[in-house]
C-alpha cells in the first residue's frame, strides 16, 4: 500500500467512515454530506494529512504564479499595496500575477478552486475566507498572505493593524472635537462590523456622559437619516470610502465631521478624518514574507501588526 492509502484508512478508522467516503469527503464530492465532510476534514487536519497538488500544466520558464485576491478594484489600499508588491516583483522575478475579483465578503470554495486550478503558488488576498474554507486551505497546504486581516484559525502570514487601536483613534477624536451625536455607518463584513461597533459602543461610552451612538445599515442609509434632525456637531464613523461616497451625496451634511477608520481618503469639499498607515513600510513586509515564501521557507509564518495614526 502507499503512503497516502495508509493515511486514509487510519482518517477512515478515526472516524468510523469506510475509506472511500473519507476520499470523496476529501474530494468535495457531492453526494456526501456537510456534515460529514467537516467531521472529516477536521479529523485529516488533526492527523496532520495533506493532499498533495499536481500542477496542471508546466508554467512558462517556471516562472512563480501568484494570485492577489481582491473586491473592490477602486479601492485606494488594495492599488496603493498591489502598485508597490508588483513593482518590486518585476525587479526581483520573472513572476507571473493574475488579478481574481471576489463579488462577496469572503473567498468562498468556488474562488479557492479557480486558483489551484490555475496552479497558483502564493496567494495574496486582500479579503479573508469564508470558515468552511480554512479546512481546504490547510489541507491542500496552500501558501496565503492576508493583508488587513488577523486569522486566528489559518496557518498563515498575516499583515494586520490592531481594530482595538483604530477604534481608540476614533473615539478620541471624537470626544476631542466635542461631538453630539455619532452615526456609526456598518458598511464592512457583518461580524467584523459588529465586532467593531461593539468595541467602539463600550470605549466610546465608557469616556463620555449624555452623548448618544446611532448604528445605521449602509442599505437603509438614506432613510435613517431622513428620520433624524442633523445637528452640526453631529459625526459618522465609516470603515470603508464606500461609505464616504454615499454620504456625499447628502448635502445636508457638508458641515459634519466623518471619520473613515480603514482607508487614506482625501476629500476636499467635506470635513473627512483617516486612520492611515506607512503603505511602503507595509508591501516592503509583505514582500519580504513573499520573497521567503518563492525561496521555499514555506514553514516560516509571520504575524505583522503594523501601525496607524490620523491623517487630518
Amino acid at each position: 500500500m502507499s503512503k497516502h492509502r495508509i493515511i486514509l484508512k487510519e482518517i477512515a478508522e478515526e472516524v468510523n467512515y469506510s475509506i472511500n467516503t473519507v476520499s470523496r469527503a476529501l474530494r468535495d464530492c457531492v453526494d456526501i454530506s456537510d456534515r460529514t465532510k467537516k467531521i472529516i476534514r477536521e479529523k485529516a487536519i488533526e492527523l496532520g494529512y495533506y493532499i498533495e497538488k499536481k500542477p496542471l500544466y508546466t508554467r512558462i520558464k517556471n516562472r512563480p504564479l501568484i494570485a492577489f485576491v481582491y473586491n473592490n478594484f477602486f479601492d485606494y489600499y488594495f492599488i496603493k499595496m498591489s502598485d508597490i508588491i508588483l513593482k518590486y516583483f518585476e525587479d526581483k522575478y520573472e513572476s507571473v500575477f493574475i488579478f481574481r475579483q471576489i463579488k462577496k465578503e469572503k473567498i468562498g470554495l468556488d474562488d479557492l478552486k479557480f486558483l489551484m486550478d490555475n496552479d497558483v503558488e502564493i496567494i495574496i488576498s486582500y479579503i479573508n475566507f469564508e470558515k468552511d474554507v480554512l479546512n481546504f486551505v490547510e489541507l491542500y497546504g496552500l501558501t496565503v498572505v492576508l493583508i488587513g486581516f488577523n486569522s486566528r484559525f489559518l496557518k498563515c502570514n498575516c499583515a494586520y493593524c490592531d481594530e482595538r487601536k483604530k477604534i481608540n483613534l476614533a473615539v478620541d477624536y471624537f470626544l476631542k472635537q466635542r461631538i453630539h451625536k455619532v452615526y456609526y455607518i456598518l458598511d464592512s463584513d457583518l461580524l467584523k462590523a459588529k465586532e467593531m461597533k461593539d468595541l467602539f459602543n463600550k470605549k466610546y461610552l465608557k469616556k463620555t456622559l449624555g452623548t448618544s451612538v446611532e448604528y445605521i445599515d449602509l442599505n437603509h442609509f438614506e432613510d435613517q437619516l431622513n428620520e433624524n434632525t442633523l445637528h452640526s456637531k453631529d459625526g459618522f464613523l465609516c470603515s470603508s470610502s464606500v461609505s464616504v461616497e454615499k454620504i456625499k451625496k447628502l448635502k445636508s451634511i457638508k458641515n459634519n465631521l466623518i471619520f473613515i477608520i480603514n482607508d487614506n481618503f482625501e476629500c476636499a469639499d467635506f470635513n473627512v478624518v483617516s486612520v492611515t498607515l506607512n503603505y511602503e513600510e507595509v508591501a516592503e513586509e509583505i514582500c519580504n514574507i513573499v520573497y521567503k515564501l518563492l525561496e521555499g521557507k514555506k514553514d516560516i509564518y509571520h504575524k505583522i501588526i503594523y501601525d496607524v495614526y490620523i491623517k487630518e
